[in-house]
């Protein structure tokens, strides 16, 4: 360096390496940190450049051998995580302390070519004398810092050769192999990135409410979308390179099984956490992406189940809930309806269920789609009786646009194009109109729906199961209902009984019932009393098992004790319950035992009410002449009126 001017960034460089007492004559750099503790700062997006550029790197890697130099990456706080190049030169370097685990900032180690670039963001070189310690006076070093996408540091990279070694323009080869290593590998990322982007364009049918993920075959994130980022309040910077396990595990088994038989992967419901431990509910697309018959990456689109279900549910109910675990009875006429129902599931042919109004058609028909092979398929109710003459037509079949006076911009799909690979649920099926009846039964022989004003022909995947309250044989021969639609609907035919010829059912319902409102109006009560239970066992329950769940229901919001009595339920059911039971031949003993109790509760209550105006409310007045306490009458007071809950 004699006689050459000593440039300015060095002469600042020493200056500061000896305000920071670095030791000039040091021939040994500190000890480095353990390799084990070093290397945990070789992240995921180095391992994945390199193996996205691994052509280039190894490449290089042989070139350092051949001219005798190495190459050093360090973490952007400038310690030493990955070493490679001329073995021999590895080994002084090592022996001097230099290697993985060495922190080079110039604090610590003074002037330094990583050091000056960590200063400048831009190539540096130091050559020899340049060094501030002894340890570094015999090599020529530079180094280059790494860029992410981002624009933040990722790394640095030192190529190191000794002084007598050093060939012409190495650096500039060096310089040439970092910038063009990482241009190659933005550029094959591009290229990734835009085949996807254009696949993705079959997948996604609204982009700003729904998720997506871009991956490598490997699994690596390569982006995630601005809907999916709010949703679970991710960052950016956060997801890079990261593989899909680390950020949405749930979605790796699905992830794998796509990628290993290269087969697309539809609606398939999964829950996934987010950092709140809360879960949520998505449905998710998966297609993977090939080029030239080679698999290059997999496309995941994620869709909140409720944007599902609330497009879905605006035309009709769209998911069934119950089960056959769900129908309550051990009767003989109610088990033989649930057999022939469970038969009915495995069977690919069309259902009809007879039953009185609130005997459970449609729990019926949604345990049915459940235990059957479509149960991942969308299980649609339709009320034939609540729908307009005139709408049916469009609701069952959808519409194109203009075929009508207020029709939809682009049309609407109808019941069976929804129900598509699932069950279509006709309730009171005895209600359609006879003009409707010839177009359903070509529907359900073809198979085909044609839109309301349209032409196209639209083939349907659906079982359809009906349900009626009405006689259909009498609706036949008053040409009400069609006889070979009937034939066509009535494949399976289950008869579900009315609530008063399954009696022994009646306590399983009861105890059912009151196990479920205990925990929705947050209360304690065990069962009814004996008497309560006679009087429901002889009423007649025209509302069927509907009617017998709204009585539980009236009579536990007013009960205050652990027992449902006869006074918790509804005059009308006690009145028609007790004359009922009363007409039976064995019921004379218990008989005089309700006759007594309740004309001791009315006489009771008439008593209560005459004192309580006699002595203008006044209660202390009223439980003296009763001979009774303050609490006591409170309590009889609270029964015979009760107070609503708060």
């Amino acid at each position: 360096m004699a006689g050459e001017a000593v440039r300015r960034e060095i002469i600042e460089s020493w200056q500061r390496s000896k305000q920071s007492n670095v030791n000039p004559r040091m021939s040994l750099l500190p000890i480095p940190m353990p390799k084990e503790i070093a290397t945990q700062a070789v992240t995921d997006d180095w391992i994945y450049q390199r193996d996205l550029n691994h052509e280039n790197v190894f490449s290089y890697y042989n070139l350092l051998s051949t001219t005798k130099s190495v190459i050093f990456y360090t973490d952007k706080n400038l310690t030493i995580v990955i070493q490679r190049g001329n073995a021999e030169l590895l080994a002084l370097l090592n022996s001097i302390h230099i290697g993985i685990g060495t922190n080079l900032n110039e604090n610590a180690v003074g002037t330094n070519a990583v050091a000056l670039a960590n200063l400048t963001l831009q190539q540096s070189v130091v050559i020899g004398a340049e060094h501030y310690i002894d340890a570094f006076q015999e090599f020529a070093c530079t180094s280059l810092p790494n860029f992410d996408e981002f624009g933040d540091i990722m790394s640095f990279s030192l190529l190191i050769t000794k002084l007598d070694a050093l060939q012409p323009l190495e650096f500039e080869v060096f310089k040439y192999f970092a910038i063009s290593g990482q241009s190659y590998t933005s550029l094959k990322l591009r290229e990734l990135e835009l085949n996807m982007i254009n696949e993705l364009l079959r997948l996604s049918f609204d982009q700003q409410d729904k998720g997506l993920i871009l991956l490598d075959e490997r699994g690596t994130i390569l982006r995630i979308n601005e809907c999916l980022i709010q949703t679970f309040h991710l960052e950016e910077k956060s997801l890079h390179r990261k593989h899909l396990a680390q950020i949405f595990p749930e979605l790796v088994p699905l992830f794998n099984k796509s990628h290993h038989t290269g087969i697309s992967i539809q609606f398939e419901e999964i829950q996934i956490q987010n950092r709140d431990g809360l879960t949520k509910t998505f449905f998710v697309d998966i297609l993977p992406i090939s080029k030239n018959g080679q698999q290059t990456g997999i496309a995941i689109g994620l869709t909140d189940s409720r944007r599902i279900h609330k497009v879905v549910n605006t035309l009709s109910r769209s998911h069934a809930y119950f089960t056959f675990k769900d129908l309550i009875g051990s009767s003989s006429a109610f088990t033989a309806a649930k057999s022939m129902a469970e038969d009915a599931a495995q069977s690919a042919s069309n259902v009809l269920i007879i039953g009185e109004s609130g005997t459970g058609k449609e729990l019926f028909a949604q345990s049915i789609h459940n235990a059957s092979s479509r149960h991942r398929g969308p299980f649609i109710s339709i009320n034939c009786a609540a729908i307009p003459r005139e709408l049916i037509a469009s609701d069952l079949f959808g519409y194109v646009e203009g075929a009508f006076t207020g029709a939809r911009k682009n049309g609407a799909p109808g019941k069976f194009e929804l129900a598509h690979k699932g069950t279509l649920f006709l309730d009171e099926i005895g209600e359609m109109p006879l003009e409707m009846q010839s177009v359903l039964l070509k529907v359900l022989e073809d198979k085909i729906v044609t839109r309301v004003g349209g032409s196209k022909p639209i083939p349907i995947d659906v079982k359809v199961i009906s349900a009626t309250n009405r006689n259909l044989s009498e609706s036949i021969k008053t040409k009400e209902f069609r006889l070979d639609l009937y034939y066509r609907l009535n494949v399976i035919k289950i008869d579900i009984p009315p609530l008063r010829d399954r009696q022994e059912d009646i306590p399983l319902l009861i105890q059912h019932f009151i196990s479920q409102f205990n925990s929705i109006l947050h209360k304690n009560i065990s069962n009814l009393t004996p008497e309560a239970m006679d009087l429901l066992m002889y009423y007649s329950w025209p509302g069927n098992v509907r009617e017998l769940r709204n009585i539980i229901e009236r009579s536990m919001n007013i009960c205050r004790s652990s027992q449902l009595t006869i006074n918790h339920l509804p005059k009308e059911v006690v009145d028609i319950g007790f004359s009922t039971f009363t007409q039976q031949p064995n019921a004379a003993g218990l008989k005089h035992k309700i006759v007594h109790e309740l004309a001791e509760k009315i006489n009771e209550k008439n008593q209560i009410m005459n004192l309580m105006k006699k002595y203008s409310g006044n209660k202390s007045r009223v439980a003296e002449e009763l001979g009774i306490s303050r609490t006591t009458l409170y309590r009889k007071l609270e029964t015979i009126n009760p107070s609503p809950k708060s």
